[in-house]
C-alpha cells in the first residue's frame, strides 16, 4: 500500500481487542504509526466496556477469547452500533466460524499469523467502502431533494402555463408542453434510480394499503397524455370490478405502472393503440395489463428485458436508462407478485399479477 493511500484515512479511530496482550499492543503501535488513533483492549470484557464508553470508526477483534469472545463483540455492535465495521482475526480458523462471522456481516476475516500489510490493506478497504457509501448517500439525498424537488416545481408551473386560456393559441403552450414532457422523463428516471438504490440496499419494503389499480393507471395515462397525443395514439381502457379489497404500496405500484405506461408511450408507433386492463383472478389476485400495438419484441428478450440495464434491440435510438422494467420487476416481487411480457400478433403486453393481500415481513 502506498503512503498516499494510507494517509487518506489518518485520524480514524480504531479499537483493537485481543486477549494476547502483546499482540494487541503491537498492533496498536503499528496502526498508530500508520496514522490512526488506536485504543487497545486486552480482554473481551475490557473491549465491551470501551465500546460502551466511546465510539470508534472500526473494531478489530480476536474471535476466540475467554469469557467474552469475538461473537459477543459482533452481537454488541449489531445491537448498539450497526454502522461500526468489524474485522475479525483468529488463530483458530474453521469454515464454521468463518461462515458465522460473515453471517454477522463482519467486514473481513483474517487468520493468524498474518502480515501487517494484509491487515492494513483490509482496514483501508473497509474505510474506502464507508467513504463510497457516504458519497452514495449524499448522492441519493441530492437527487431526491436538491434536484427532484426543483424539477417538480418546474413541472407544476409548466402545467399551469399549459392549462391557461391565455396561452391556448400561443407558441408558449407548445414550449410549456416540451418542458412538461422532459421534466416528467427526468423525474421518472430519478425515481427509477432511487428505487433501484433501495433495492440494492435491501430497503424496498412495501407498506400496503387499500388502493385502486385503475386510478393508478389513469394517473399514469394522464401524465403521459401529451406523448400519446403527439403520436396520435388511441388509448382504450377495460377496468373490471374487483370484488375484494386490493392492497399495495401506492407509491411503489404507481411507479411500476408509470414505467410500463411510459414504455408504451416510447415504443408505440404513430397512430397505433395502447390498452390498459385491470381484471380480478379466481385466486384473489389482480392482473394489471398494459399492451401496445404496432411493435413486436423478440421472444428471447421477453425475460431478459427485466434485467438491470437491459434494453431491447428494438429500443436503439430511443432514450432510456435500462432501469425502468427492472424496477417494475423488483416492485412486483416485493409485493409477492409476478410480471410477464408477452409479444404476439403485433402486440406487446406487460402484465403484473399481484396478490390482493400481500404478505409483509414484520
Amino acid at each position: 500500500m502506498s503512503s498516499l493511500t494510507a494517509t487518506r484515512f489518518e485520524g480514524k479511530r480504531i479499537l483493537v481487542i485481543d486477549d494476547e496482550a502483546r499482540l494487541a499492543r503491537s498492533l496498536a503501535a503499528l496502526l498508530r504509526g500508520a496514522g490512526y488513533q488506536v485504543s487497545a483492549a486486552t480482554s473481551g470484557p475490557e473491549g465491551l466496556e470501551r465500546l460502551r464508553q466511546d465510539s470508534f470508526d472500526l473494531v478489530i477483534s480476536d474471535l476466540r477469547m475467554d469469557g467474552v469472545d469475538g461473537f459477543d463483540i459482533m452481537h454488541h455492535l449489531a445491537e448498539h452500533s450497526r454502522a461500526t465495521p468489524l474485522i475479525v482475526i483468529t488463530g483458530h480458523a474453521s469454515m464454521a466460524s468463518a461462515i458465522e462471522a460473515l453471517h454477522q456481516r463482519v467486514a473481513d476475516y483474517i487468520t493468524k499469523p498474518f502480515d501487517f500489510d494484509v491487515l492494513r490493506g483490509s482496514i483501508e478497504r473497509v474505510f474506502a467502502q464507508q467513504e463510497t457509501e457516504r458519497l452514495r448517500a449524499d448522492l441519493m439525498h441530492m437527487l431526491s431533494h436538491d434536484i427532484k424537488a426543483p424539477l417538480t416545481n418546474i413541472l407544476g408551473f409548466a402545467q399551469m402555463i399549459e392549462r391557461d386560456d391565455i396561452t391556448k393559441e400561443s407558441p408558449v403552450r407548445q414550449y410549456a408542453q416540451i418542458i412538461m414532457l422532459n421534466s416528467q422523463r427526468v423525474i421518472g428516471m430519478l425515481d427509477n434510480y432511487l428505487t433501484n438504490a433501495r433495492v440494492e440496499e435491501g430497503k424496498l419494503e412495501p407498506v400496503p394499503m387499500p388502493v385502486s389499480p385503475s386510478e393508478l393507471i389513469d394517473e399514469a395515462l394522464h401524465l403521459t397524455s401529451l406523448e400519446f397525443k403527439r403520436k396520435d395514439i388511441t388509448v382504450r381502457r377495460d377496468y373490471r370490478e374487483i370484488p375484494f379489497q386490493f392492497n399495495a404500496d401506492e407509491h411503489l405500484l404507481s411507479r411500476a405502472i408509470a414505467n410500463i405506461v411510459s414504455n408504451a408511450a416510447k415504443y408505440t408507433p404513430h397512430g397505433e393503440e395502447v390498452r390498459a386492463e385491470v381484471a380480478p383472478m379466481e385466486d384473489e389476485r389482480v392482473r394489471i395489463t398494459i399492451a401496445n400495438s404496432g411493435v413486436t419484441l423478440p421472444e428471447d428478450e421477453a425475460e431478459t428485458i427485466f434485467q438491470r440495464y437491459s434494453r431491447a434491440r428494438t429500443s436503439r435510438g430511443t432514450d432510456g436508462s435500462g432501469l425502468g422494467l427492472h424496477v417494475v420487476r423488483c416492485i412486483t416481487q416485493a409485493h409477492g407478485g409476478e410480471v410477464f411480457c408477452d409479444s404476439r400478433d403485433n402486440w406487446v403486453r406487460f402484465s403484473l399479477v399481484l396478490p390482493a393481500q400481500p404478505e409483509v415481513d414484520e
